[in-house]
C-alpha cells in the first residue's frame, strides 16, 4: 500500500524541503508526496506529483485519501490546510512554530523546529511504520477540529461581545 503524503496551498509554504524531504525518502517506493499548489514548482524526484485547480470535493478527496498532511511553514498564522486535514481526521507533520501549535497543541501533529529535513523524514518514516499511532493522531486531529468548529468559536465571540457591551 502507498503512503501518501499530502502537501497543500502555497503562502509560506516551505516547498524547498518538502522535495527534499522527497528526495531523501526516494528510496522508499511506498512514500508517494502528493503536492495541491499553484506555486511554480518541479519534482526533482519521481515519488512527487503535484497538482493545481482541484475543485472542493477533489481536494477534500485529496485529504481523505492520504495519511498524513506534511506542511513545513516559512511562517504562518492562519492556515486553513491545517484546519481542513484536522477536519479529515488526518494527522500533521509541520513546523514547530507559535501559530501552528495553537492549532495543533497536543497529539495531532508532529511539530518540527529548524526547517530540519532530516528530522521532517523521521517523523514521517515513524508515521508510515506505525499504523496504530497513525490512527490515534488522526482521532486526536479530528476532536481538536471540533473544539476549533465555528458553532463554538461562534459563541466564544459572542461572550466576548457580551462581556464588552
Amino acid at each position: 500500500a502507498q503512503f501518501r503524503c499530502l502537501s497543500v496551498g502555497t503562502w509560506l509554504r516551505d516547498y524547498d524541503t518538502v522535495l527534499t524531504v522527497a528526495e531523501m525518502l526516494q528510496g522508499y517506493p511506498d512514500i508517494r508526496f502528493e503536492i495541491v499548489s499553484n506555486a511554480d514548482l518541479k519534482p526533482r524526484s519521481p515519488n512527487v506529483q503535484i497538482r493545481s485547480g482541484l475543485d472542493d470535493l477533489e481536494l477534500r478527496r485529496e485529504y481523505q485519501q492520504s495519511d498524513v498532511l506534511f506542511v513545513p511553514m516559512l511562517s504562518a498564522t492562519a492556515n486553513c490546510a491545517i484546519l481542513e486535514a484536522i477536519a479529515c481526521g488526518l494527522p500533521v507533520v509541520s513546523s514547530a512554530l507559535p501559530s501552528v501549535r495553537m492549532y495543533l497543541p497536543g497529539d495531532e501533529g508532529l511539530l518540527i523546529p529548524d526547517r530540519d529535513p532530516a528530522r521532517y523524514a523521521d517523523a514521517i518514516l515513524a508515521l508510515r511504520d506505525s499504523p496504530q499511532r497513525r490512527l490515534e493522531m488522526g482521532r486526536q486531529a479530528r476532536l481538536r477540529a471540533l473544539e476549533l468548529s465555528w458553532s463554538k468559536i461562534a459563541a466564544q465571540y459572542e461572550a466576548i461581545y457580551v462581556r464588552l457591551v
